[in-house]
């Protein structure tokens, strides 16, 4: 029940706010939904409540824009994910999700050749 309450409170911020902000600490790029090796990365990661996101790295910024107003949202005792299409800055359609489970927090941006994970920690 702890870990439930915790997910929540996690996640909370995320779909109340009109804006949050995040620091990804890692990354790892894999192949389909399979995630490969963790990367320390700095990047910073801002949401707004209509479902668009940047990322913020030391040398780009890429947008991500929400496509139509459908989103899938899956919940179990372990965590929680909610996604929906986007379109980056150079045109091309992506599955974006954010995922909590067990403790962990990360963004999924999915494209038909890779998938890219970013682990998040919310800011205060």
């Amino acid at each position: 029940m702890k870990k439930i309450l915790i997910l929540l409170l996690m996640l909370v911020p995320l779909f109340t706010n009109a804006q949050n902000w995040f620091t990804a600490d890692a990354i790892s790029v894999g192949v389909g939904s399979e995630i490969g090796e963790w990367y320390e990365c700095n990047a910073r990661v801002f949401t707004n409540n209509e479902g668009d996101v940047k990322v913020y790295t030391s040398d780009n910024t890429i947008v991500y824009r929400r496509i139509g107003e459908n989103y899938t949202k899956d919940e179990d005792d372990n965590g929680m994910s909610m996604a929906w299409k986007c379109v980056d800055d150079e045109g091309q359609r992506c599955m974006l999700s954010f995922n909590s489970y067990e403790g962990f927090l990360w963004l999924m941006i999915e494209y038909e050749e890779f998938t890219a994970f970013y682990h998040l920690i919310p800011d205060d």
